[in-house]
């Protein structure tokens, strides 16, 4: 493995540490019309960014392995898109936490729902597409079931615990609560998957044609 794909395997595992860390953090703070509340947006947001990223590493590492397939590929680029609409839900939620109540004389103004809903259904997508993908060619080798279990435990899993156990508010899936604990344990064992480096392996070249050896002899 050269030095840039290294690099790049181990910025998507930083990316999947962080997207579970904000994600964690998020499940601690209550939604509501504060700047608490709005702060949870803006982690809300940062957790999308690195989740992209780190989707789009993981498509990357399971590349190494072996020529993607049409759903793998799609899967990355949905991955790169979530971290891109991230990016603007933040700066979006952002100028709002820092100029709202100055200029509006309002402490929250929600995002709106497309613009904080299809960053996060990217992902959700990205996942699996990805799973589809790893299920389909074993790039991932015995973790080949990982991603797609890490996007049931994205969705629905949270949303179904969350009306069964508490009475959230909030915007869609930012009054989850506790029950985003279970996908942030699993963006963290991403991380260490792709840390660790492992199912991920170099494809291996094509076979030398017949008589090429004894020639070389």
């Amino acid at each position: 493995m050269g030095l840039w794909e290294r690099a790049g395997r181990l910025t998507a595992a930083l990316c999947a540490f962080g997207a579970g860390a904000l994600l964690g953090l998020g499940a601690a703070i209550p939604p509501g019309a504060s700047r608490a509340g709005l702060a949870l947006y803006l982690l809300g947001d940062c957790g999308v960014v690195l989740a992209g990223i780190a989707a789009a590493g993981l498509c990357r590492t399971m590349g190494e392995r072996r020529a993607l397939g049409q759903a793998g590929v799609l899967g990355g680029v949905l991955g790169g898109l979530a971290a891109l609409l991230g990016v603007v839900a933040a700066l979006y939620d952002g100028m709002w936490l820092l100029a709202g109540p100055g200029m509006y004389g309002q402490t929250l103004m929600p995002t709106p729902t497309v613009l904080s809903q299809v960053p996060f259904l990217a992902v959700w997508g990205a996942l699996l597409l990805l799973g589809a993908e790893a299920l389909r060619g074993g790039s991932l080798g015995r973790w080949r079931w990982f991603p797609l279990a890490l996007a049931l435990l994205s969705f629905p899993t949270p949303a179904i615990l969350s009306g069964l156990l508490t009475s959230g508010e909030g915007l869609g899936i930012r009054a989850l609560g506790a029950p985003l604990l279970l996908p942030a344990a699993g963006w963290v064992v991403l991380g260490l998957l792709l840390w660790s480096g492992r199912g991920a392996a170099t494809r291996p070249s094509p076979a030398s044609p017949p008589g090429e050896s004894a020639e070389r002899g």
